[in-house]
């Protein structure tokens, strides 16, 4: 199916951010790539079991891309001078 990842790529970018891979590049690792997998899953289900409409399901996973980026700029140490 050419379009069974449509709509992932959030929940994608997030998870790997989580798991320390850099937007710059040159930094990351599978294993922790996939930790940040296992996070995004237990959140979206944990919210998914307490019934959270999907609109706040995708906002949560907004709010956790931006602290994700946040943290890298700041490991990164760049725009905060």
């Amino acid at each position: 199916m050419p379009g069974a990842g449509t709509g992932y790529e959030l929940q994608v970018l997030t998870a790997v951010l989580l798991g320390g891979t850099s937007l710059a590049g040159g930094e990351g690792r599978v294993t922790r790539t996939l930790l940040g997998v296992l996070i995004i899953g237990v959140i979206n289900n944990g919210m998914a079991l307490l019934s959270v409409p999907s609109y706040y399901q995708t906002v949560a996973s907004g709010l956790l891309l931006l602290v994700a980026v946040a943290i890298d700029q700041r490991r990164r140490g760049v725009g905060y001078r």
